[in-house]
């Protein structure tokens, strides 16, 4: 999977603790997509929210529903309309199964 240069960019957003979470993610394609096929995202969105911390506050990582990673919104950015994955919800799924 290519680089997702608005992605890596939008790194300095967030703090270091927060930095390490998001490209852990971003490394690990693998599970972000089982997350994506499980969370039972609308039809119609083509993006999502995966919240690092708060599911209202953030931070956010955006990913589009293939898969890429978009960009970062650090704590107290909106995700907008975006369905939101919780940091719960993301917790629980990577425990659960091992892809």
């Amino acid at each position: 999977m290519p680089h997702d240069e608005d992605f890596l960019r939008r790194l300095d957003r967030v703090s270091p603790t927060w930095v390490e979470v998001a490209l852990n993610l971003y490394r690990d394609h693998e599970r972000v997509r089982y997350v994506l096929e499980h969370a039972n995202i609308p039809e119609r969105a083509d993006r999502v929210a995966i919240s690092l911390n708060d599911p209202r506050t953030g931070p956010f990582v955006v990913v589009a529903r293939t898969g890429s990673f978009v960009t970062v919104l650090k704590e107290g950015m909106s995700p907008g309309p975006l369905p939101i994955i919780t940091r719960a919800q993301l917790d629980a799924m990577s425990r659960t199964t091992r892809w």
